[in-house]
């Protein structure tokens, strides 16, 4: 405690004198010491700057994350406006197309959106419409695409239809050879809505069969097969598919043929139901 005691009187004592030094030798102790302790100076301006610097690096790299979040939110927002704009442009395409093609018809066509579409064992049979009685839609109705033939409507509500596929065993269609006079019936190659026939699940359900084919005719693969209007359900001269097989029918009566329809449902969006 009394060396602690004596430092501090020294101390004390060391401050008066530098105090009352003359005004020489006061500069001289001053430039002594400003020399002694300009290394540490030097050195702790230059851990300063270092830490200053990495400051501004930091608050700069943060900056500049906010600013990269902000762009890649607003490169988000665009492209998903543009996203829209296009299906917009895609849809009034598609509205476009399905008007001019009615007015274009000589049949009197009521444009119809699918809603949804039957499934079946895996397989599609029918769809669904938004037309209905009120829209003057009834049962038994051609339903035509831009491609073809669809099928027939099954079933109506108020404001719905479902429609039977050309695929379905049980829609049956009267058809011919284009350009001809080859006549048969046409029906689908799958199972059916109701349960007949085996379910073939190794075989395309988009096949149909046309039967009834007089033996004489020469029937190539290739031919257009396309509705003869003859039953008074469909009307005539409808695409309906091409022949991919021709081979004598077991009873050897008559001559049966494959035919894939034109009819692809997975990407169809608009029919027309042909009003009577």
């Amino acid at each position: 405690m009394k060396e602690r005691t004596h430092y501090l009187w020294l101390v004390l004592a060391g401050v008066l004198l530098l105090l009352n030094l003359p005004i020489p030798a006061s500069r001289q102790v001053k430039g002594f010491i400003r020399e002694a302790f300009s290394p540490f100076q030097q050195v702790a301006g230059g851990w300063t700057g270092h830490v200053h610097a990495a400051v501004r690096a930091l608050r700069s790299k943060r900056v500049l994350n906010d600013s990269a979040d902000a762009m890649a939110r607003e490169l988000f927002v665009l492209r998903d406006e543009v996203r829209q704009l296009r299906e917009i442009e895609r849809e009034n395409a598609a509205l476009r197309d399905v008007l001019g093609f009615a007015a274009q018809s000589d049949k009197a066509l009521v444009p119809c959106q699918i809603l949804s579409r039957g499934d079946i064992s895996g397989w599609w049979h029918t769809i669904r419409i938004d037309r209905g009685i009120a829209g003057g839609v009834t049962n038994d109705m051609a339903v035509l695409s831009f491609e073809g033939l669809v099928g027939r409507v099954l079933a109506v509500t108020d404001s719905t239809a479902e429609v039977l596929l050309v695929t379905d065993r049980n829609c049956k269609v009267a058809v011919r050879v284009s350009d001809t006079e080859v006549l048969g019936i046409m029906r689908g190659d799958a199972s059916s809505i109701d349960g007949a026939g085996p379910l073939e699940m190794f075989r395309s359900a988009g096949r149909c069969r046309m039967d009834f084919i007089d033996r004489g005719v020469d029937l190539a693969v290739g031919d257009m097969i396309e509705t003869s209007g003859l039953g008074g359900v469909y009307p005539p001269g409808a695409p309906v598919g091409v022949v991919t097989a021709v081979q004598e029918d077991p009873s050897g009566l008559y001559q049966v043929a494959d035919v894939r329809p034109v009819l692809d449902v997975r990407g169809l969006r608009y029919v027309f139901v042909v009003r009577r």
